[in-house]
């Protein structure tokens, strides 16, 4: 993984939670003109549920862990495949439900505690950033300061997920 994913350190990576704020707005903009089927029907968060698991995690773009695509184009064995479902099954069955419970009955309260939590989102993005970015520093001045106490180079602990390596050597994964 280590190939193709960012080191832990890398700014964009402290940066994300931040910045799936855009992805969000994306998800909203295509979601708004089919608001009615899902919010204003019976049981339409079920709809809306069904959508953004298949779209989300079964069919993804790309071979990720669980999804359809994974499961055949990856070495990954099976068991770690299934270690996600109820991670997602939960996360995608909040959202929906929330999302409804917020159409069907509005509130200020839901719109303090939303306002709250993007805030909080926001903010320990941006820490991350500081920090990351001070990360970096730190990497530059060891580099050209010699026995500065700091490694020549800072490396991501590149530990597969659950602290498995799936037989890979560790600089692969």
């Amino acid at each position: 993984m280590s190939v193709i994913m960012r080191p832990i350190e890398s700014p964009w990576v402290a940066a994300g939670a931040g910045l799936q704020i855009f992805r969000g707005l994306i998800v909203a903009l295509v979601l708004f003109p089919f608001r009615d089927v899902f919010l204003s029907s019976k049981k339409g968060w079920i709809k809306l549920w069904a959508l953004i698991l298949g779209l989300s995690y079964i069919s993804t773009i790309g071979p990720t862990f669980g999804s359809f695509e994974g499961y055949i184009y990856t070495n990954v064995p099976l068991q770690y495949h299934l270690l996600g479902i109820p991670e997602t099954l939960i996360y995608t069955f909040l959202f929906t439900i929330l999302i409804s419970l917020w159409y069907k009955k509005p509130s200020k309260v839901w719109n303090v505690v939303s306002i709250i939590l993007v805030s909080l989102i926001i903010l320990m993005s941006t820490l991350g950033l500081l920090s990351s970015l001070s990360n970096l520093e730190k990497l530059r001045n060891a580099q050209t300061t010699p026995n500065s106490g700091y490694p020549a180079t800072l490396r991501s602990a590149q530990i597969a997920p659950y602290g498995r390596n799936f037989g890979y050597p560790q600089n692969v994964i």
